[in-house]
C-alpha cells in the first residue's frame, strides 16, 4: 500500500502548485511578458528535469531519486517567498521547482509502473493522475480563500507559495518508509548493463512513438489553461471570486473524469479512453476559440443585462476540455512509456520522450499571454485544437499501445 501511498502524495504536491500559481498570478506585480516568464521558468526546469531524470533513476534507484526530487522541489519555497520584491529570485525559485517536479514526472509514474501487474497498471496510473487533480482542486480552493480574505499582495503571494511546502515534507517522510521492489532492482541491474548497439535499434519507433504521444500531449495547451484559467476567465467577464470558483470546478471535473477513466481504462483498453478523451478535448478547444474570437470581433456580448455569459461560457468550455483530457491523454500519458519501452531502457527512454512534452509546455507557456495580449485567445485555442484532432488521429489508427 504505502509503495503506492507515496508517489501518490507527490502527485498530490504536483498538481497543487499549478493551482496555486493560478491564483498567485494575480499578486504579482508585473506584466504579462514577466508574468509568462515567471511561469515559463518552471517549464525550463522541468525541461532539465527531464534530461537528468531517467539517468537519476538508472544510477541512484527509484526511491533516493524521488527522494532527491522532493527536497529539490522543497527548497525552491525561500527563493519563491522573496520573490514577489526580486523577480531574480522568482524566476530562480520556480526554475527549481520546475526541476523538482519534472523529477517527479519521470520518477513517480515511472516507479508506480514498475512496482504494478499488467492487469492494474491502467488503473493505478488512472489514480496517480486523480491524485494530480486533487492536488489542483485543492491549490485552487486554497488560492480562492487567499484572494478573498483581503490580505496584502505581499502575504496573500508568500501563503500561495508555502501551502505545497507541507505536503512536500510529507512525501519526503513518507518516502523514507520506501525500499527498492525486486521488480524495480532487477530494471535497475538490466539498465545498469550496456546494450550493443544493435539491440537499441528496434526500440528506436517505440520511443519516437512515445515522444509524439507526450509531445501532443503538451500540444493541447493544458499546462498553459491550468495555470492561466483564472486570467481568462476574468478578462472573459467573470469577477475574481467567480474565476476562482469557475477554476475550483475545472479542477473538479477533471478529477471526476480521471476516476471514471480509471473504471474504463483496463476494461476497454487505451485507445478507447484515449480516442474518447482527444476527440472531446479537440471539440472543446475548437469552441473555446470561437468564442473568443466572437469575443475580439465584438460578435459575442461580454454581459446579457448582469449575467457575464461570455465568461461563462469560457467557463464551462475550459471545464469540458480538462474534463476530457483527464479522461484520456491525462491518464494515457503516464503509461505510455512502461507499455512501449522495455525494462532495459525504460527510465532513459521516459526521460527523452518527456523532454518532448516539457519543451512543448515551455514554449507555449513562455509566449501565451504576450501572444494573447496581441492577437487574443482564439489563435491559441484553435491551434491547440488542430493538435487534440492530431492527437486523436494517431489514436484512431491504433498506433498507441496497450489497443
Amino acid at each position: 500500500m504505502r509503495r503506492l501511498a507515496v508517489p501518490l502524495v507527490g502527485a498530490f504536491a504536483s498538481g497543487m502548485v499549478p493551482g496555486l500559481v493560478a491564483a498567485a498570478l494575480a499578486f504579482l506585480p508585473t506584466g504579462d511578458a514577466a508574468k509568462s516568464t515567471f511561469v515559463s521558468a518552471a517549464m525550463c526546469g522541468m525541461i532539465a528535469a527531464s534530461i537528468a531524470g531517467g539517468f537519476l533513476a538508472d544510477r541512484l534507484g527509484r526511491v533516493r531519486a524521488m527522494r532527491l526530487a522532493g527536497w529539490i522541489a522543497l527548497l525552491a519555497t525561500p527563493f519563491l517567498c522573496v520573490s514577489q520584491l526580486f523577480f531574480a529570485f522568482a524566476f530562480a525559485g520556480r526554475f527549481v521547482q520546475g526541476f523538482g517536479l519534472g523529477l517527479f514526472s519521470v520518477l513517480l509514474p515511472l516507479y508506480i509502473a514498475e512496482t504494478q501487474p499488467d492487469g492494474r497498471r491502467g488503473r493505478v496510473t488512472a489514480f496517480y493522475q486523480f491524485s494530480n487533480s486533487l492536488g489542483g482542486i485543492v491549490g485552487a480552493l486554497c488560492g480562492f480563500a487567499v484572494a478573498g480574505a483581503g490580505l496584502s499582495q505581499s502575504v496573500a503571494w508568500r501563503l500561495d507559495v508555502l501551502m505545497v511546502a507541507p505536503i512536500l515534507v510529507v512525501f519526503l517522510i513518507g518516502s523514507h518508509w520506501l525500499k527498492e521492489e525486486e521488480l524495480v532492482g532487477a530494471c535497475l541491474r538490466r539498465a545498469r548493463s550496456p546494450l550493443p548497439v544493435g539491440a537499441c535499434v528496434p526500440h528506436a519507433r517505440k520511443l519516437a512513438l512515445a515522444m509524439v504521444v507526450l509531445a501532443l500531449t503538451s500540444a493541447t495547451g493544458i499546462g498553459s489553461v491550468m495555470h492561466y484559467s483564472v486570467t481568462m476567465m476574468t478578462e472573459a467577464g467573470l469577477t475574481g471570486s467567480s474565476a476562482n470558483a469557475a477554476d475550483a470546478v475545472m479542477r473538479v471535473c477533471g478529477l471526476v473524469a480521471a476516476l471514471l477513466s480509471a473504471v474504463f481504462i483496463d476494461r476497454h483498453g487505451r485507445a478507447f479512453v484515449l480516442k474518447i478523451g482527444t476527440a472531446g478535448s479537440a471539440v472543446s478547444l475548437f469552441a473555446a476559440g470561437g468564442l473568443f474570437f466572437g469575443l475580439k470581433t465584438g460578435s459575442v456580448p461580454t454581459f446579457a443585462g448582469s449575467i457575464p455569459i461570455a465568461g461563462l461560457g469560457v467557463a464551462v468550455l475550459l471545464c469540458l476540455f480538462v474534463a476530457f483530457f483527464s479522461f484520456g491523454p491525462g491518464v494515457c500519458v503516464w503509461v505510455v512509456a512502461a507499455e512501449l519501452l522495455p525494462a532495459s531502457v525504460r527510465a532513459k527512454g521516459m526521460s527523452f520522450a518527456l523532454l518532448g512534452n516539457q519543451i512543448v509546455t515551455a514554449a507555449i507557456a513562455s509566449v501565451f499571454l504576450p501572444v494573447a495580449s496581441r492577437f487574443g485567445y482564439a489563435p491559441l485555442f484553435f491551434a491547440f485544437a488542430l493538435a487534440a484532432a492530431m492527437y486523436f488521429a494517431l489514436a484512431a489508427r491504433r498506433l498507441y499501445a496497450g489497443n
